[in-house]
């Protein structure tokens, strides 16, 4: 029976939180080189790829940029892909570079080593490819992020049966990990055992052995371990095991603390539990400690999914509008201008709250035009000030300030009408 298998990644079930920008550079680097020194400058091959004989650190590098074939490229793409975007997520941009760049020299370095040791009688060659490069981001990947599944590809093709299947499934990280690196060290003993090869295989083991290690003397293994027990509590959750996942945001907030993203969890598995005034509380305290941190986009995604609640859970009216000076100063007018709303609304304290109505008017007046809503959220800051249980220093000042706002916004409103109306 002749048949053949294969199998690639298509991804991971990461939502990233930022835009992978040099995972996508070093895909449109190696693509980019590729084309250009198969279609424009095919005789400059030689001076990018590492030779044996003569290994420089300036080859070594540009060899990482350097394949042989298509299948060769399209192979460390799909995997550069894979798992470039969560491990850049949470390492940081210029880290995950460094460390990329870093990866692919040990591993020519680990190659041109292997040959000089195990063959010194093989004629020079040359070394090229990101496969060390990418085995140093799937080794790194094991390490800081292997509770995350897999979306992998396969078929299968038997075509004298006449037989193919073809489908995608998720499996875990660490078991794809764990079968690629069992894949090179069959290949690497057997291509030893030959003495023949066309495939780097001891690049590839040096580059997974130099994530791994990476991965192991940093921070990285023990925040890998501590959102390991976040992931379950979201699978337990989107399983419907809503006890069991707020048994794991519980162990993981008294193991590490209190960390907004396990609260927000928690709180999912009250409100779905039917306890709305525990869950209430949750997301109350997971926004406060989400502003605490500076996590913004934290506490913002919290505060849009309190704000789907009816009714929303009662939170600080300060950090409302500290969340909404963040955004405003970050260009989010939309979603500045609604938490200067709902802070207005917010009832608790007076000043903090006529001050987010005037904001909220400020916003919507001159930076996005909405005269009408400007006129409103005005008079709305004015009529807080005059309908006060406790008098307030300098108010009546204050309150000709923003109705006089009020009325400047609707006469430019009429007076933009009346000069949309056709003549007569």
């Amino acid at each position: 029976m002749f048949y053949h298998f294969f199998y690639f990644p298509l991804g991971t079930e990461d939502q990233n939180r930022s835009r992978p920008w040099v995972t996508w550079g070093l895909l449109a680097a190696m693509v980019g080189v590729h084309l250009y020194l198969r279609f424009v400058s095919p005789e400059s091959v030689p001076s990018w790829v590492l030779r044996t004989d003569a290994p420089y650190l300036s080859q070594a590098l540009t060899a990482c940029f350097v394949h042989g074939n298509w299948f060769h490229l399209i192979t460390n793409l799909l995997f550069l892909w894979t798992f470039g975007p969560a491990l850049e997520d949470r390492v940081g941009a210029l880290a995950f570079l460094g460390f990329y760049l870093a990866g692919g020299l040990v591993a020519m370095g680990c190659q041109v080593e292997a040959i000089q040791f195990f063959r010194p009688e093989a004629p020079p060659i040359g070394v090229l490819g990101a496969s060390g490069s990418v085995a140093a981001v799937l080794g790194l990947f094991w390490v800081r992020c292997s509770f995350l599944r897999i979306r992998v590809g396969h078929a299968t093709m038997a075509l004298i049966q006449g037989v193919t299947k073809a489908g995608i499934t998720p499996i875990p990280g660490w078991l794809l990990c764990l079968g690629w690196v069992l894949t090179q060290v069959i290949y690497t003993l057997i291509t030893e055992s030959h003495g023949s090869g066309g495939t780097a295989y001891w690049a590839h083991l040096g580059g997974l052995v130099f994530g791994l290690l990476l991965g192991f003397v940093t921070p990285l293994y023990r925040q890998g371990r501590r959102e390991k027990v976040l992931w379950r509590a979201r699978r337990f959750l989107v399983q419907g095991k809503f006890h069991r996942s707020l048994d794991q945001t519980e162990s993981y907030c008294h193991r590490y603390g209190l960390d907004g993203d396990a609260l927000r969890i928690q709180a999912r598995s009250l409100q779905l539990l039917g306890m709305a005034g525990e869950a209430e509380s949750a997301y109350a305290k997971a926004f406060e400690v989400s502003m605490r941190e500076g996590d913004w986009d934290e506490a913002l995604a919290i505060e849009q999914e309190c704000s789907r609640m009816k009714p929303p859970p009662a939170v600080d009216v300060r950090l409302l509008f500290a969340l909404a000076e963040e955004l405003e100063a970050e260009g989010e007018v939309m979603d500045a201008l609604r938490l200067f709303e709902r802070a207005g609304n917010t009832p608790g304290m007076l000043m903090v709250s006529v001050k987010a109505f005037e904001r909220a008017g400020d916003l919507a007046c001159f930076s996005l035009g909405d005269l009408d809503r400007a006129a409103s959220l005005y008079l709305e800051a004015a009529t807080q000030l005059e309908t006060a249980d406790e008098p307030v220093v300098s108010s009546d000042e204050r309150i000709r300030t923003l109705r006089r706002r009020s009325v400047e916004c609707r006469r430019r409103l009429e007076k933009a009408t009346t000069n949309m109306l056709p003549a007569t």
